[in-house]
């Protein structure tokens, strides 16, 4: 990787951890995301004319935004319901670990991209690391589903569902970042927030929602603007460096989510986390060299 990928995918992740220790904070976390997207939408719709107008995509870019933009109605469906079936450090380590697995794969089979071994060993000690982060979580639930006999967890399902439209929608992201402006791209993506929006206003009720929004609303300006920049990096990125390699070096917001959480929301810092961490910060060194 080179030095600016580096910087930029380490200022991405910082942007990353900042909005889901908010979504942490919050009471309700699939509204929240949801309303991320609505507020960054309409913060940004100004900048997003602008360059609908003067830098407009080609057929093929607003073929990927299309497609993107359904993974991504899908992805926040199913993170939201996720999130309010089982806890933020089960959903994200299962769904980042996933995800990753198959963009690893998908990466190469699909979009023909070269990894080096080491990287390979980086990406798999990677994927560990972020599985030892919710180690404990993770082992409850499957304690659970051996108990009652199921199959698998709903949640589980949930947060499989999460990961398999992550790694979708990132093998569509790299196509995009070659055809599309970052910025305006973007702004599509987290447009998709507002279809899972509206259907959320009409069970918990609009009088609910805008209570939720007001006292909310500080959060949710800053959590839409690392959102927004975070992702718009990372785009940029996937125009100049191999999608595997940004794909788990970004991976490091969980190490930054981690520490924010410990010094900001006061939580612990297990062995499996210390463990885990070190494994992610093993991994990214790998990727990086």
């Amino acid at each position: 990787m080179t030095i600016t990928a580096i910087i930029l995918t380490f200022i991405s992740a910082l942007c990353h951890a900042s909005w889901n220790i908010l979504i942490k904070k919050s009471t309700n976390p699939a509204l929240f995301i949801s309303l991320i997207g609505f507020c960054t939408t309409i913060l940004v719709f100004p900048l997003a004319v602008y360059k609908l107008l003067f830098n407009t995509p080609n057929i093929l870019g607003f073929i990927l935004i299309g497609l993107t933009w359904i993974l991504h109605l899908g992805y926040f469906t199913f993170l939201g319901q996720s999130y309010n079936r089982t806890n933020l450090n089960i959903v994200y380590p299962i769904s980042r670990g996933f995800g990753l697995l198959l963009v690893q794969i998908l990466s190469i089979l699909i979009l023909k991209e070269s990894i080096t071994l080491t990287a390979i060993l980086g990406s798999s000690i990677i994927i560990l690391g972020i599985l030892g982060v919710g180690f404990f979580e993770i082992s409850q639930i499957f304690i659970s589903v051996r108990k009652t006999k199921k199959i698998i967890d709903k949640s589980i399902l949930l947060t499989l569902l999460t990961g398999l439209t992550i790694s979708c929608y990132s093998l569509i992201d790299k196509k995009g970042s070659y055809e599309v402006d970052p910025f305006l791209y973007v702004f599509f993506v987290n447009s998709a927030a507002i279809g899972i929006l509206i259907p959320m206003i009409r069970k918990i009720a609009i009088q609910k929602t805008k209570t939720f929004f007001f006292n909310h609303w500080k959060s949710l300006i800053f959590a839409s603007t690392f959102q927004y920049l975070g992702y718009s990096l990372i785009i940029i990125c996937y125009s100049f460096t191999n999608l595997n390699y940004i794909s788990a070096f970004r991976e490091i917001s969980l190490i930054l989510g981690i520490f924010l959480g410990y010094f900001i929301l006061k939580e612990d810092l297990t062995f499996p986390k210390i463990l885990g961490t070190s494994l992610i910060i093993l991994g990214a060194i790998l990727i990086a060299i």
